[in-house]
């Protein structure tokens, strides 16, 4: 028997799906969360962060409109992240610092770098050497003075760990997967299946139902002529 077509969401329709494939949900769940848990604890790294600034003073011949792009650039450069390798005493792959170097704001004049490595003494090391080669490859390129507001500094290192986050994510993603997956297999259900579903939906007594049984093949002989007649039909 078809489907009723309605628009809207039958909550008790949701909740009785939910109920009906738990073990689904449960399942489903709870390895999305051990997922969560290995990447996070376990394949994640923790990152030390350090943050410094600096005034830019540009000369009257330069036009500030498009300098937060112009230092974003040199900052990303080769040339800039090889010249920063070549300050810190770790084998650091000037492609590495790439990555773990980034400015995250240019406003009003002022400039603030971001400094990311996995342990507090390495990410100091790393931050000395981007401030000192941001002091002399940046005014090359843009005419400008450069003035320190913040330097990079042991007091100023935090942590970003992002283990809970992935964990939490890794949870809310099982939740909604689940369910969803759950009121799919509902949907492709036939919806009268047992005697409680014809009292559900149609609202009546059940009198009886037809067992489902498997496919059985008979023998010549097996069967007298009526019942083959019968079996034909």
């Amino acid at each position: 028997m078809d489907r009723d077509i309605s628009v809207g969401l039958d909550l008790n329709e949701v909740s009785h799906a939910l109920k009906k494939r738990k073990w689904v949900v449960v399942v489903f769940t709870l390895l999305l969360t051990a997922a969560g848990i290995a990447y996070g604890f376990f394949i994640q790294k923790d990152l030390y962060q350090v943050h410094f600034s600096y005034f830019m003073l540009l000369e009257e011949n330069v036009d500030s409109s498009n300098i937060e792009a112009a230092i974003e650039v040199i900052v990303k450069s080769n040339t800039f992240a090889k010249q920063v390798s070549s300050y810190i005493r770790d084998d650091m792959d000037y492609k590495e610092i790439q990555q773990l170097v980034r400015v995250t704001s240019v406003a009003n004049r002022i400039i603030i770098i971001n400094v990311s490595s996995e342990t507090p003494e390495s990410v100091i090391a790393l931050a000395n050497a981007v401030s000192q080669t941001f002091l002399e490859i940046t005014p090359q390129y843009i005419p400008m003075s450069i003035k320190a507001v913040d330097q990079p500094s042991i007091d100023s290192i935090t942590l970003n760990s992002k283990g809970a986050a992935i964990i939490l994510a890794a949870l809310l993603a099982g939740l909604i997967l689940s369910a969803s997956l759950a009121l799919l297999l509902n949907y492709l259900q036939p919806t009268i299946v047992t005697e409680a579903d014809v009292v559900r939906y149609l609202g009546l007594p059940c009198l009886g139902y037809l067992k489902k049984m498997k496919q059985h093949y008979w023998t010549q002989g097996e069967l007298t002529n009526d019942q083959e007649k019968v079996v034909q039909l």
